[in-house]
This record gives C-alpha cells, structure tokens and sequence, in this order.
C-alpha cells in the first residue's frame, strides 16, 4: 500500500474561501478505508462548520459515494472495489470500537480537521466504520444524499416518531432536508402531509413530492392556517408531527404551537421534532407543552443508524423513494464554491451535489 495524491477541498480560516489543493494521503491504517469519491452532498450544516471559529484548517463533505480503493488490514465490512456510501452517521462495532476522526496530518502546518469526516474531495481516507457496502445496482450520484439529507428528513418519519396512514405531519422550511421529510413522509402514507415555507417554488415542489397541502407563511399566520386545515382529529386541531427544518426562534415557537393538542386521560398531544440548528438559544412555551401534553425531540441525522440506510437505498431501488427527484442541482467538483454560494442565498431548490 502507498500513497495516494489527492484532490481535497479545504477551507484555511473561519468563512473564508474554499480552495482545491493537491495532498498525499498515506496507505489506510489498520481501520481505514481510501475511498474514490463519485459524488457528494452540499448540505447546509456545512455551511454552519464554514461558519465557526476554529484553529485549523477545516475538511468538509459528509455523505457520498465512491469505491474503495484500499482497505486497511483489521477492515472487515467492506473491500477493495466495493461501491459504498459515506455517510457521518457510523454502523456500530461488533467490539465497541468507536470511529476515529478523518484528518489529514501535514508536516508543514496544522493539520486540517474535519467535524468527523470528509467527501468534497476525489479521494478520501476515513475510519471504515463511515462506509457502508452498497448493492452495485444502487451506486448512483444520487445515491450520496443518503448519507445525510435523506435521514436527517425522512428519518424522522421512519425512526424518531415513526408515522402512518393516519397520521397528520408538518414540515416547516422546504430545503434539502425539508423535502427529504415530505418525501418519506409521502412514502410512509402519512394522511395529510403539510408543507410551510415562504416561497411558491419550493412550496410547488413539495407537492410535487408527496405534500397534500401547502401554506404560504409570508402571506398567512402559518399556525391558525395548519389548525384550519388539520381541524378533523377526535382530540382537536393541529398536527401528530411537526419537523422544523429551520430551526429559527420563530419557526420553533409555531412548530410546537402547530401540534396538536392531548387531553388527559384521552390521548396525549403532538410531537415537535427540530432538525434545524437553531443559530442560539430559544424560548420555548413549556406551559403549553405540559398542559397540552406535547413533546419537543431534538434529531440528529433522524436518529438513524446504517441499517436505516440500507432501507432507505432499498426504497429507492424499488420506487418507494425516488431519491433523483431530490437532487436538483448538480455541479462540477472545482465548483464546490459556486454550489456553497448558491445555496446559501436559496438558488438550490432541492439537493445540490457536486461530482468527482
């Protein structure tokens, strides 16, 4: 095994550009995997990991997918040339062994760091256990979103407050995990599915994904429009599952008070499920939650494991999940900064991915 030159992307100094170099990535080590990148997800928390102050130089990209080009000597789930999923959500180790950070160490200055991994690179070098083996019928560019967006949307409807056909489900802010959510909910046959957000085109889109309504939030109050539309439970208006894919102040306020009411000793309320990173601390009416009986769910990554991705790439094979329909953008690798740019300021309607 020997090293391998890589085209990385790294971004030197909190919010300043992003930059494409050339760097050696040395043979796996024992639990390692050097994977050759096909396709990778821009999601907007990297854009939050753009954002903070930090020493180092900072690697970004946490779902895609590629083919593994060396395994280390101790890697036993996957081997060389094998398509595979990355994905910052890691399986679990039969020996409870727990994933080690991707870096790159570098002899003429800091070492650059990433979150947990790294994809918006051609190569990359990673803990085996942020790789998954996927069917080669699955491997396509698209195929990367489920390493992170469609989890962290449609999981919540699958693995955090599972819905069903009865069910009654909001998704508040339409975006890459926005529409993740409407889609899973759509493929769970959740009863009425209501998309929130401020723009006709991604509101258009949502309905295109499975929404059975929509609400315009700059042109009505969106708390009194969910409560008139979901006003048929036996227990009271509003929703089984509000998903805040925003995570502003004011968005959270009106997810919990979207939630349905419980009435004790009849059924409880509504859950709340934030999946927006909020930018600081909110205020939440926890009277309201108490007396009406809800529940605020913090979800990181829909509280899935890999064997949720296994299903989800299942979904798409079968047409249960069209996980195409959700990438919507689609960029050259040295266009990473074009592609950051564009959905920073709301040009990406759906998922945006860069390819290799």
């Amino acid at each position: 095994m020997t090293s391998r030159v890589a085209r990385v992307v790294v971004q030197d100094m909190t919010n300043g550009p992003l930059e494409v170099r050339e760097v050696a990535l040395p043979a796996p080590g024992p639990h390692q995997v050097r994977v050759e990148v096909q396709a990778s997800g821009v999601c907007r928390s990297s854009l939050t990991w753009m954002k903070k102050e930090r020493p180092n130089p900072m690697l970004l990209g946490h779902e895609a997918v590629g083919v593994v080009v060396e395994a280390g000597a101790e890697v036993r789930n996957v081997s060389e040339g094998d398509p595979v999923l990355i994905t910052w959500i890691p399986a679990r180790d039969p020996e409870g062994r727990l994933p080690e950070q991707a870096l790159i160490a570098r002899k003429d200055g800091p070492d650059w760091l990433s979150p947990q991994i790294y994809t918006w690179a051609d190569h990359v070098l990673l803990d085996s256990l942020y790789v998954m083996k996927l069917p080669k019928e699955a491997a396509s560019n698209e195929i990367s979103i489920v390493g992170c967006a469609v989890p962290t949307g449609a999981g919540v409807v699958t693995d955090t407050v599972p819905v069903g056909p009865q069910s009654t489900v909001v998704v508040i802010g339409i975006g890459g995990i926005g529409t993740t959510a409407i889609a899973g909910a759509a493929a769970s046959s959740a009863g009425r599915i209501v998309a929130v957000d401020v723009s006709h085109q991604k509101l258009d889109f949502a309905t295109r994904l499975g929404a059975t309504d929509v609400v315009n939030a700059s042109e009505v109050d969106p708390v009194s429009a969910v409560h008139r539309l979901l006003a048929d439970h036996p227990l009271g208006t509003g929703a089984d599952l509000v998903i805040d894919c925003v995570g502003a102040p004011a968005t959270v306020s009106q997810a919990v008070a979207m939630a349905r009411n419980g009435i004790a000793g009849l059924g409880r309320g509504g859950d709340v499920a934030l999946v927006g990173i909020p930018p600081s601390a909110v205020e939440v009416d926890v009277t309201d939650m108490l007396w009406n009986q809800k529940s605020l769910i913090g979800t990181l990554g829909g509280t899935c494991t890999q064997d949720s991705l296994r299903r989800f790439c299942d979904w798409h094979t079968t047409g249960r999940l069209d996980v195409g329909q959700l990438v919507t953008d689609t960029y050259k690798f040295e266009e990473i900064q074009e592609a950051v740019t564009a959905l920073e300021e709301g040009r990406v309607l759906g998922r945006a991915i860069i390819v290799t």
